[in-house]
Formats: C-alpha cells, sequence, structure tokens
C-alpha cells in the first residue's frame, strides 16, 4: 500500500516561463488570436493549460512521444505530458547515502550514467530552484496585498510573484554561515528580510531538475541538436528540454517498485 500511495503523488511543479505571465493573462493574451500560441507555451499555469501546481505525466509514453516531437505537434501534450513537455520542474533526491562521498571522489565525470540518475542532487543537476508553488499564487499577489499582509505564508510560496527571486533562479543564501542559524525561527519572525536574503535556509523553492536557462534558448538549443552535440551543458542548463528529468521521474518510480519487491 506504502507504494501505490507514493506512485500516485505528484513530485513535480508546473512553472510559468516568464514573470509576465499574469500580466499576459489579464490583457486576454491567453485567447487572443494574434497571441494566444505563444502565450500558451510561455504560461500554461496562468492560461489554466495546467490546473494545478503539482502535476505529473499522465502516461509512462509521456517521455517517448515527447521524443518524438509530439510537444510541438499535438497541443493537447503540454497538458498530458508537463514534465516531459518541460513545462514542470521534479523533486530530486540522491538515492544512496555514499552519493555525496562518490562526488567528492570524481564519480559525476567518471560513472556519469550511474551518477547522473542516482546522485543528481550531489552531481548539481537538481539544484534549489525559485518558482510559485501554488496556482494561485499571481492572482493572490496581483489583486491583494497578501505579500505584505501575509508575507511568511507568500514568500515561501510564492516567491516568483511577489519577487523574493526570479522564476527558475537557483536559491542561495546572502550569508550562507549565518543563514541557517537566522532560519532558527527568523523565517517566521522577520519573513520579509530572512526571505529576501535567506531564501535558501527558509525553504524558498525546492530542490528539483528542471531548465535553468530561458525556455527559448532551452528549445532553441534542442532544435538544434544540442542535447547530443553538447550533452554535458545541456544537462547542466536545460535538463528538463532534453528530456532527462522525465527519465529521472520514471526512474524514481521504477527505483520504488524495484525496491519495494525486493523487500518483500
Amino acid at each position: 500500500m506504502l507504494v501505490v500511495s507514493l506512485l500516485s503523488t505528484s513530485f513535480s511543479y508546473a512553472v510559468d516561463h516568464s514573470t509576465d505571465c499574469a500580466y499576459w493573462e489579464s490583457r486576454g493574451y491567453c485567447s487572443d488570436p494574434r497571441h494566444k500560441n505563444r502565450t500558451l507555451s510561455l504560461c500554461p499555469l496562468s492560461c489554466g493549460t495546467l490546473q494545478q501546481s503539482l502535476v505529473d505525466d499522465s502516461s509512462q509514453d509521456c517521455g517517448p512521444w515527447a521524443e518524438a516531437g509530439e510537444c510541438d505537434a499535438n497541443s493537447g501534450m503540454g497538458s498530458l505530458c508537463p514534465l516531459a513537455c518541460a513545462h514542470a520542474m521534479n523533486v530530486c533526491v540522491d538515492v544512496d547515502p555514499s552519493c555525496s562521498e562518490w562526488a567528492r571522489e570524481g564519480q559525476c565525470e567518471e560513472n556519469k550514467e550511474f551518477m547522473n540518475k542516482h546522485c543528481a542532487v550531489s552531481c548539481h543537476i537538481c539544484k534549489r530552484r525559485c518558482f510559485d508553488k501554488l496556482s494561485s499564487c499571481a492572482r493572490w499577489a496581483k489583486d491583494t496585498d497578501e505579500c505584505e499582509t501575509n508575507a511568511g505564508f507568500m514568500h515561501s510560496n510564492c516567491p516568483v510573484s511577489c519577487g523574493t527571486c526570479d522564476v527558475k533562479s537557483e536559491v542561495q543564501d546572502s550569508d550562507p554561515k549565518r543563514c541557517p542559524i537566522w532560519a532558527r525561527g527568523g523565517c517566521d519572525a522577520n519573513p520579509v528580510f530572512m526571505f529576501d536574503n535567506c531564501a535558501s535556509s527558509c525553504g524558498v523553492g525546492a530542490v528539483v531538475c528542471g531548465d535553468a536557462l530561458s525556455r527559448d534558448q532551452c528549445q532553441a538549443w534542442k532544435t538544434a541538436g544540442a542535447c547530443d552535440d553538447n550533452e554535458d551543458f545541456m544537462l547542466q542548463n536545460c535538463p528538463a528540454s532534453c528530456g532527462f528529468c522525465s527519465k529521472l521521474e520514471r526512474f524514481y518510480t521504477n527505483f520504488l517498485v524495484e525496491r519495494d519487491h525486493d523487500e518483500l
């Protein structure tokens, strides 16, 4: 029962690809024929293509479909396969406690195929990224003063909409030595300062697999063949567009099934 519960839970966060999405939606660009295609591509959350912030690919075939070009050819693919179509970032873990040690020994370079899947965090494919965790964030930030009156909740769950950090940027502390100490109660007591200066220690975003660069850049390089010709660079900067994040999620799913079978 435990495995069934885990496998039925989504571990991918849908993302808009521009901080202008809420504005474009308010101007009607999601349905305006002059802007629709572009806006839907960049703003799946704001335009309602994806109804929830937590999403999952609907089929194990999403990865192969995406590799076959269906994300561009089939307008419904984005909602069926948001991770495979690079509209989401999935939560990452190291599946072995020795990952950090192996990484220090240089195994991320020497044993790439194994390490990229088993130790995606230690090998820095996955990083703590900034994104809104709730689909209502843009509306709350735009129509109310929630970012000020409910600062702790909003800066934790809606950091992009509240201006804490840029969409998909890597989340870091301005003072890596003091922030973990300040965060002991400080994130709630002084949320505006803490989330601006100690975002990592206050838990902004999550460690996820996702494109670090803009969708336009990653998709253009993918079309030009860079996922194969410049694999190391693309794995660090455009793993979602190159299909690695979707493969990683399938690996986690299969890992759980295999581990549960072994324990039986």
